[in-house]
């Protein structure tokens, strides 16, 4: 597809002269554009139907897993060892970090990872009059912005000492040189890769499976549809996590055939029951 989408940038600019743009949109009137667009478009049903050549049992932990691994990290924030004697500044700190990226996925609808990256106190941390804390995206702040636009989400006060204390604190044990809640211990902030990478060894040296952020969000799906969560209850979902109901089913919910067809056939036995079969 990433080819088809470079082809097509090409034919633009091939046969710019050609079209009536942007009297006729988007270049609909040539031919070629319009065949590759239908490529594409072919391209993503096949993918759709093609399952993925990714093991996700090597990356997949069940919702109940995850949060374990949070309470892990929580405890692992203790100032002390085991012998009782006193950690470093440094290690307390990174164990403070570990858990509140893994406290923003576990115990708010799990975000993309663009947003704990930039996560920023005052711009998209922000704390409110009544001592609340939010998370406060502009369109431009998120993937899906131009379509649900300004968001603000509540971050629930189960782990407000540890993210005060974080900022306070902890924090400033890496001298960070920006503005970011987050940062690498070398003081630079986190890009897509290192904080991919660093999110991925945490869950790895504690479950041996190498989870990622994004797959999180999976993971939250798939357990709130297995839990028989309503529609209206999944369509919440849907919107905390910026994406649609439709989006949420047909990616992020990876319950297996038998699963989704699971209630539909109770549903069916337990109507039977009520009228028992009787012999002739």
């Amino acid at each position: 597809m990433q080819a088809l989408y470079a082809i097509i940038s090409i034919a633009k600019y091939l046969y710019y002269t050609e079209t009536d743009f942007p009297d006729v949109k988007s270049y609909q009137d040539v031919p070629i554009i319009l065949l590759l667009r239908a490529e594409i478009k072919n391209t993503e049903e096949r993918s759709e139907q093609t399952p993925s050549p990714i093991d996700r049992s090597k990356k997949w932990l069940e919702w109940d897993e995850f949060l374990l691994c949070v309470q892990k990290l929580k405890a692992e924030c203790s100032e002390r060892k085991a012998n009782k004697g006193k950690r470093s500044e440094t290690a307390i700190a990174q164990s403070y970090q570990r858990y509140l990226i893994f406290a923003f996925l576990a115990y708010m609808p799990p975000d993309r990872q663009r947003t704990l990256r930039e996560l920023e106190v005052g711009r998209t941390l922000v704390k409110t009059e009544d001592n609340k804390w939010y998370i406060h995206l502009m369109p431009e702040d998120y993937k899906t912005g131009a379509s649900y636009g300004e968001q603000w989400s509540l971050v629930p006060d189960i782990f407000y000492l540890e993210l005060e204390q974080w900022l306070n604190k902890w924090r400033l044990v890496f001298n960070p040189q920006h503005n970011f809640v987050f940062t690498r211990t070398n003081g630079e902030p986190f890009n897509v890769s290192n904080f991919g990478i660093f999110f991925k060894s945490v869950a790895y040296r504690l479950t041996g499976k190498a989870l990622t952020p994004h797959l999180v969000r999976d993971m939250a799906v798939t357990h709130f549809q297995r839990q028989g969560k309503s529609d209206a209850e999944m369509a919440s979902l849907a919107l905390a996590m910026r994406h649609s109901r439709e989006m949420q089913q047909r990616v992020y919910d990876h319950r297996t055939a038998i699963e989704k067809v699971k209630p539909a056939s109770n549903m069916m036995l337990e109507a039977a029951k009520i009228y028992p079969q009787k012999a002739d």
